[in-house]
């Protein structure tokens, strides 16, 4: 409104004035404020004259140095008593919300927590090195490329699991979902660190074992000489399933095998 700070200094506190005094009626204080502020900014005076007391008395208490004894002299009007009112309620409300929020995140922490001691407990034995080559094969990409490329979508719908929440923030939401249980299904087993040859344990430094991709990659990725192909979502383990593969070109130039 005022591209010069003093100027909008100035008008702002003469401003605030028109908004506190309460012989004005609000056409009166309207028109002031239409003249102060001038007639090209109407849809600003209707702004603050929709809150009058909200700004007045929001000011009031931002300024104030004894926050009680300034809420105690709001508290004195009825207009202050339903500013305070409003106030109260939506502290209420964010800190509700905090508490939630804490709460949830609480429930995460010690959900992962349990998900990761239940992943690196329990002993297995080590597993039989196939030394079966992969038949050799032509595959032509182009035939089964998408034509949406990275855009394409073969979900009809997507549904997130029951224990899902979501947190509205300014400007977006959040969505937290649940860890997955990762558990060894029927006939199935986690690979275990200790089972690799000693020399790789370096390479996977705070790991007990394999996940379930790493532990089905395994022979093809550290044992097998045959190019590999793995399509897997965003932290299924595919990183480490190319260090077995760097870790399977090592092996044949160590000294002693």
């Amino acid at each position: 409104l005022c591209p010069d700070a003093d100027t909008a200094r100035t008008k702002a506190g003469t401003a605030l004035e028109i908004l506190s005094n309460r012989s004005m009626q609000d056409r009166e204080a309207e028109n002031a404020l239409a003249v102060l502020l001038g007639f090209e900014n109407f849809p600003t005076v209707k702004t603050l004259m929709s809150g009058r007391w909200t700004v007045v008395y929001g000011v009031m208490l931002a300024k104030a140095e004894d926050k009680d004894k300034a809420e105690s002299e709001i508290a004195e009007t009825e207009e202050g008593r339903d500013f305070l009112d409003r106030r109260k309620e939506k502290e209420t409300v964010r800190e509700l919300d905090r508490q939630n929020i804490d709460l949830r995140v609480s429930e995460g922490r010690a959900e992962a927590q349990k998900l990761r001691d239940l992943n690196s407990a329990g002993p297995g034995s080590a597993p039989a090195k196939s030394t079966k080559k992969a038949d050799a094969s032509n595959l032509d990409l182009s035939r089964i490329a998408f034509k949406e490329g990275s855009r394409t979508m073969t979900n009809s719908s997507v549904n997130l699991p029951s224990s899902s929440w979501r947190v509205q923030k300014p400007g977006y939401e959040e969505v937290h979902v649940p860890a997955v249980r990762n558990v060894p299904g029927e006939g199935e087993r986690f690979i275990e660190i200790k089972e690799l040859p000693e020399w790789t344990h370096a390479a996977f430094k705070g790991m007990n074992k394999l996940n379930r991709l790493q532990s089905k990659m395994l022979d093809a990725a550290f044992t097998s000489a045959e190019n590999l192909l793995l399509c897997a979502p965003t932290g299924a383990g595919k990183t480490n399933v190319a260090m077995l593969t760097m870790l399977n070109v090592m092996s044949q130039y160590l000294n002693g095998g």
